[in-house]
């Protein structure tokens, strides 16, 4: 671990998977509660929810078939690109809004999934790989702990869902800047 912490790539990844599971869990925790409290009936909003689930087998084929073409940390980063739209349409829903944060999310959902290891087998491929995703995931499963807890509290504190929406999409987004600042870095030692 010593020495990934020198390494950038690792560093910078390593915190867009912790700081993007944070908001990602913050999502799948609060978002009935985000629509219902616009308005929207459990029924409906958990009918969505499914379908953005169906929706997500797409981006389980073809994002790693899309990073077979462009690098898999452009292709991370669009798709966390994506999740920040669909946390920002959160804020202040409407019917229309609530319908395009679903099939946005189920998209870019399915993306990810599958190219956290494309990313990471291509940079650290060989037999300390299980303990490297390992690692990774352990510090990741942090951020997957404080994302909904600290939604909750800014729910709280603020009476309404608006502000840990927003920290949320911002959250998202930082994690596809950190994303591009590690392959920046892949790229660097790469020469």
């Amino acid at each position: 671990i010593r020495v990934l912490l020198k390494d950038q790539r690792f560093v910078w990844y390593s915190l867009s998977v912790i700081v993007s599971y944070g908001a990602l869990q913050a999502i799948f925790f609060h978002r009935i509660a985000v629509f219902e409290a616009g308005g929207f009936a459990v029924t409906a909003v958990a009918g969505l929810a499914a379908l953005s689930a169906l929706l997500g087998f797409p981006g389980r084929y073809g994002g790693p078939l899309l990073a077979t073409r462009i690098a898999a940390t452009t292709v991370s980063a669009a798709a966390l690109g994506a999740l920040a739209v669909a946390a920002a349409l959160m804020v202040n829903p409407t019917g229309v809004t609530m319908v395009a944060h679903f099939i946005i999310f189920g998209l870019a959902f399915g993306v990810m999934l599958p190219i956290r290891p494309v990313i990471m087998s291509d940079w650290y491929s060989g037999p300390t790989y299980g303990r490297i995703m390992g690692a990774q995931w352990s510090a990741a499963a942090v951020g997957g702990a404080l994302g909904p807890w600290l939604a909750g509290v800014g729910k709280d504190a603020a009476g309404a869902y608006d502000v840990p929406m927003v920290a949320v999409a911002v959250a998202m987004a930082s994690s596809a800047v950190f994303t591009l600042l590690a392959a920046r870095d892949s790229s660097a030692s790469s020469r």
